[in-house]
């Protein structure tokens, strides 16, 4: 809900707006909507908090806002690939757990990289970012959240 529906719903009501750009060309546009999957994504945050359920999550979800934190001022200036940053993060966080649990889950592994090569192409192919934008997000994403999985 937090994650994908209170976004998008944000993302629906900002491009009713005329001025809005649904393609988010512009840095403003872009920083809006940023701040609307934060906030969504820290009200989910603290709703997991309440609930029963594992801890790792929680950190999983802090991991994403702090993300989208750190998005936020390099996107006023500059037009990183969020959703390398995504993909990245998760791949990061995974990496991460794997560290904590002592697992190798070699195949889910190969299966995110195998992923974000995939998302990373599709930003280029689209001509929606550039190389080092990029790979800027998939490094920005895979550092914080390996950082905040492995410890905190």
């Amino acid at each position: 809900m937090s994650t994908c529906v209170l976004p998008a719903i944000s993302i629906f009501i900002l491009s009713l707006n005329p001025k809005f750009d649904l393609n988010m060309e512009k840095n403003t546009d872009r920083v809006l909507a940023l701040i609307f999957s934060a906030i969504s994504y820290y009200l989910g945050y603290q709703l997991l908090k309440r609930l029963p359920i594992f801890p790792i999550y929680n950190v999983l979800l802090m991991g994403a806002v702090l993300v989208q934190i750190a998005l936020l001022p390099i996107s006023m200036r500059w037009k990183i690939s969020a959703h390398a940053a995504a993909i990245g993060g998760l791949v990061g966080g995974i990496l991460g757990l794997a560290f904590r649990l002592q697992e190798n889950p070699v195949f889910l592994l190969l299966l995110l990289i195998l992923a974000a090569g995939i998302v990373a192409t599709s930003r280029l192919i689209l001509g929606k970012h550039t190389q080092s934008q990029v790979y800027a997000g998939l490094l920005l994403g895979f550092l914080i959240l390996m950082f905040v999985i492995t410890f905190i």
